[in-house]
Parts: structure tokens; C-alpha cells; sequence
């Protein structure tokens, strides 16, 4: 198999992804690990625990099949993620769509989401993800909209007002 320079993703042993990520950047990987802040509840306490932004995921940059090779050696990684029966490459525009999530710990409340269908594509115009693009799947009322990264095979739920939207194109029709 002939790995370009790119980022890719890899998938983890079930609550691994944390030390893979320190391991492999020890190795002298350029990784990424996105995590978020969560409220957790306890029998006597509630805490903000910091968890994975997606499970079993460590996104890494590799120059070569040798890199690739190294990094499946580590005994905390399953696999490479894998779309269209090759190797998921993450486009610059995605990488950059995970890092902002990943750094944006803010809400953004949605007015009305109505106008909105799943389906369609959007293309985000102001804010913290502006100029990313991705497919409506579901929205919960007006306040939520669920936004899916293809060669992740992930969907992302992210609150965006609807006035930062613009539909790219409309749902196809099932007849």
C-alpha cells in the first residue's frame, strides 16, 4: 500500500486513545487527540471530566508507508480507519473543521432549524466553523444540528445558528 503525506486516522483499543496519542508523539509523531469537557455524575459527586471528542480515534500525520508501518506496531492501535477500502485521508478543510471543534467550548443557540432538512449539504459562513462544509443529518427541534464528516464515517453534532448557514444543495427526493 503507498501512503502519501496526509493526516489519517486510527482506530484504538476501547480507552487507549489517550496514552497511543503520548506514546506515538514520543516516537516523534505529529498526532492529535481531541478531546471536550463533560459533566459526570458519581454517586457523590459531579466533575468535569475530560473525554475523547470521538471514541477509539487518534488522528495522525504520516509521511510514508515505513511511518505507517511504525505506527500499527504500537500495542494500543487496532487499525487504520478505512473508507472506500483504502486508508482515510482527513482534506486540510476537516482537519482544521476538528481542531476548531475541539477548541470551541462554547454553545451557540440555534433560533430555528426548520428550514433546515436532513440530506442537505451546508456550507457553514460565519463563526468558529466557517468555510466547512458537511451533511445535515438530523436536527432536534430547532435547537441542534447534526453535521456528518464522511471520510470519518462519524456523525459530529455541533450547534450552529441557522443564520451562519447556507445550504450548498437540497435533499434528494425519494419518490
Amino acid at each position: 500500500m503507498s501512503f502519501r503525506k496526509a493526516w489519517y486516522v486510527l482506530y484504538t483499543k476501547s480507552r487507549s486513545e489517550k496514552k497511543v496519542a503520548e506514546r506515538l508523539a514520543r516516537e516523534g509523531f505529529d498526532v492529535f487527540f481531541p478531546t471536550k469537557k463533560e459533566l459526570r455524575q458519581w454517586s457523590d459527586r459531579k466533575k468535569m471530566v475530560e473525554v475523547p471528542l470521538f471514541n477509539s480515534y487518534v488522528f495522525i500525520h504520516l509521511n510514508d508507508d515505513r511511518e505507517y508501518l511504525a505506527a500499527l506496531q504500537d500495542k494500543g492501535v487496532s487499525w487504520f480507519v478505512y473508507h472506500e477500502n483504502r486508508p482515510a485521508i482527513l482534506p486540510d478543510s476537516q482537519m482544521e473543521f476538528i481542531r476548531r471543534m475541539a477548541g470551541d467550548e462554547k454553545v451557540i443557540e440555534v433560533l430555528d432549524a426548520s428550514d433546515i432538512k436532513p440530506g442537505e449539504r451546508v456550507m457553514i459562513e460565519f463563526g468558529p466553523f466557517a468555510d466547512c462544509e458537511g451533511e445535515v443529518m438530523d436536527h432536534q427541534g430547532a435547537r441542534r444540528v447534526m453535521v456528518r464528516l464522511e471520510t470519518l464515517g462519524q456523525a459530529v453534532v455541533v450547534d450552529i445558528p441557522v443564520e451562519n448557514l447556507k445550504v450548498v444543495s437540497e435533499t434528494a427526493s425519494v419518490d
